[in-house]
């Protein structure tokens, strides 16, 4: 045998395989404890489930990897679902309300990146306010009410393709594919890899990161504004009160998934295994009736996982 052969590094087989291995195991044990989780019916509604939050998690990564975050998401999600549900009630096509719903969220993205780059504002502290300020603008202009029916727009958050398959499944794989391209084949990813791992060398390649950070939130911001028109579409409604920690659940996923908060690593196919993990869990709690109280304390504890799994992650890069 060559002595100079790699061993078996347990810590690298866990970055390699570890999400895989964790979610075969929920999987595994979801199964034998609760015999309607592995129906067809059931998987494919775990996929519908989190296919809100994976769009959102799309978005986030986006900004994750430059070392930024959102924290707006949840509340950008009702404000572009009800705007989107209000355009559909004046009268107008639904291509008309699908795109002023997009515009609203890039529009959300857009003010968080100026103020952020411009301003030298930690995203942490902007987006926290935007959150306020969305969640406040939707309640004020609905009046708590909610917008009911999205017309031809249903489809797009109810629809199934083949009779079976959720259309809200395809539009997040078409938008797992784009970030994904955007991430490893554009410079721009290139640029957001490079300004999250070390701004300031950034800075001296070249790189114009005040347009690039806004950029991040403009594409952040309109994914965030397709995720929250396909939430009011599942719901058949604009209800102003959606995606409440919505934001907290997609970066968690992105966290657990290997992205890291200050920035410069992560996949957004780490992103989604991520989710894919935390969507099995909801699942499971449910179908075993385990009251939603119960049900956020383990958010809690997923969120608190996330977080020492990127201290731990740091401390042995370093």
């Amino acid at each position: 045998m060559n002595s100079n052969s790699k061993k078996l590094n347990p810590v690298e087989i866990y970055k390699k395989y570890g999400l895989v291995i964790i979610l075969v195991t929920l999987f595994v044990i979801a199964s034998v404890v609760c015999e309607s989780f592995l129906t067809a019916g059931n998987i494919l509604s775990v996929l519908r489930q989190i296919a809100v939050i994976t769009i959102i998690c799309c978005g986030e990564q986006i900004v994750l990897v430059q070392g930024d975050t959102d924290l707006s998401a949840g509340s950008a999600v009702a404000l572009t679902g009800c705007i989107t549900a209000t355009i559909l009630h004046a009268g107008a096509p639904w291509p008309v309300a699908f795109l002023g719903g997009l515009l609203m969220g890039a529009a959300i993205g857009a003010v968080n990146g100026f103020i952020i780059a411009h301003f030298r504002i930690p995203s942490f502290i902007m987006t926290l306010g935007m959150m306020e300020i969305a969640r406040g603008i939707v309640l004020a202009y609905t009046g708590s009410a909610i917008i009911p029916g999205m017309g031809a727009l249903k489809w797009l958050g109810a629809g199934k393709l083949f009779g079976f398959f959720p259309v809200p499944v395809l539009v997040t794989a078409v938008c797992v594919f784009i970030t994904w391209i955007i991430l490893n084949k554009m410079p721009l990813g290139r640029y957001l890899y490079a300004m999250g791992g070390n701004q300031d060398a950034a800075v001296a390649a070249g790189i114009n990161v005040k347009k690039v950070r806004v950029i991040a939130f403009i594409i952040n911001g309109t994914l965030i504004g397709l995720a929250g028109i396909v939430l009011a579409a599942r719901l058949d409604s604009g209800y102003p009160a959606a995606g409440e920690g919505y934001e907290f659940d997609a970066i968690t996923a992105c966290v657990i998934g290997g992205t890291s908060f200050s920035g410069g690593s992560g996949t957004i196919f780490g992103a989604l295994l991520g989710s894919l993990i935390i969507g099995i869990i909801n699942n499971f709690l449910n179908l075993m009736n385990v009251p939603s109280t119960y049900q956020q304390v383990v958010k809690g504890l997923l969120i608190v996982a996330a977080v020492i799994i990127d201290v731990t992650s740091k401390k042995k890069k370093n």
